[in-house]
């Protein structure tokens, strides 16, 4: 019996490559292609070893030797086509509703979709609606590097704007420029980082990044607390006025850097990220712009609560982060400092995650997490 080679499948796959290469996927591109001569060359040994009758020894039962080694090229073909419909579904999710690029139109055309939408820059920085469609239209599920590269295809004017000022981002002079943080800012949002307390766009939202981690259970939940904005310094009480002058949290000069911002969120996989380089690789898990304004009542009376418990710590100088479940003041800055900080909790932050990606949260014990399977669909 003759196994034939799964051409159409390979012109499937090139045409994909093609695709990820003519959407700005350079580095994506180059691993399918290298991915894609290994099972070619693995696929064609297979074949050969069957047309010839050579099977491995640990192939069990002699007489249906046969039969066995042809499911098995079977089930890997299966395999391939999964990969495959996994990743034309990945693509259809990039281009987004409002340009999706035909997958079988790029087999005979290799001209992008004329009706691709391109952002302007300053738009995305100053307009809260085009910033989030602008979102809207980024992959989730990719690498960092990946939509990055998605990011300046469809704003030239950020790619122009990080080309220009890349060296002084890379400066050795910024100790930060690894973080995967000040690397949103530049690379998604134009913007170098700087000590400016108002929040970094113009329509009120600060940039964040967190990550999450695996938990036991097969989950994912924050790894970190996200810090907001320093409020003042246990050495000296004074420094907390701004936090004692409001009566409530909305009314807190602090509340714009803590009510609006855009959060990404990225894949905790183990070792150190300390590096362009490194970050770049990392997996986006999703991203969104939210708004506490927006949350229902449940959440921002447990904030309000939070607020005032802080407030009466401050109060009587006992500063720490006991009783906090949503909002909390903490240490910011080098071991030992007494630098202080307004930020999310963990929790939070896994709650934030929920809410505006619509990804159910499960409750185990005091453990909460969205399951892995969520961010692969």
């Amino acid at each position: 019996m003759r196994i034939q080679r799964l051409t159409g499948l390979m012109d499937i796959d090139s045409i994909i490559t093609s695709l990820a290469r003519d959407l700005g996927f350079t580095e994506y591109a180059n691993n399918r292609e290298a991915r894609s001569l290994a099972r070619d060359k693995a696929a064609g040994e297979w074949i050969t070893y069957f047309e010839r009758g050579q099977f491995p020894l640990n192939y069990p039962g002699v007489k249906k030797r046969e039969e066995y080694y042809y499911q098995e090229i079977i089930e890997k073909r299966k395999s391939w086509k999964r990969e495959y419909s996994s990743f034309v579904d990945n693509i259809t999710q990039r281009v987004s509703d409002n340009h999706k690029t035909s997958i079988s139109s790029r087999a005979g055309d290799s001209r992008i979709n004329p009706s691709e939408k391109r952002f302007r820059l300053s738009d995305i920085q100053n307009k809260e609606d085009t910033c989030k469609e602008y979102l809207s239209s980024l992959p989730r599920g990719l690498s960092f590097g990946e939509t990055i590269d998605f990011a300046h295809y469809i704003c030239p004017e950020l790619r122009d704007y990080c080309e220009k000022n890349e060296s002084l981002f890379n400066s050795s002079s910024r100790r930060d420029k690894g973080s995967v943080g000040k690397m949103v800012e530049f690379y998604i949002f134009g913007q170098l980082p700087d000590t400016d307390p108002r929040p970094d766009l113009d329509w009120g939202a600060d940039i964040k990044a967190t990550h999450f981690k695996n938990v036991k259970s097969g989950g994912l939940n924050a790894k970190e607390r996200l810090t907001v904005t320093n409020v003042g310094s246990t050495d000296d009480y004074s420094s907390f006025e701004g936090l004692m002058q409001s009566s409530s949290l909305r009314l807190s000069k602090y509340y714009p850097k803590l009510r609006k911002g855009v959060l990404f969120v990225f894949e905790h996989e183990g070792g150190k990220y300390d590096t362009i380089e490194k970050n770049r690789e990392k997996r986006v898990l999703c991203f969104f712009a939210y708004d506490l304004n927006d949350l229902p009542g449940e959440i921002t009376r447990r904030l309000d609560l939070d607020y005032a418990d802080i407030q009466d710590k401050v109060a009587t100088r006992t500063v720490s982060q006991k009783g906090q479940t949503y909002l909390h003041i903490h240490p910011h800055g080098s071991k030992g400092s007494k630098t202080r900080a307004l930020g999310f909790k963990n929790k939070f932050v896994t709650k934030l995650v929920s809410i505006y990606t619509r990804k159910p949260i499960t409750v185990v014990g005091n453990s909460w997490f969205i399951e892995k399977e969520h961010f692969h669909g």
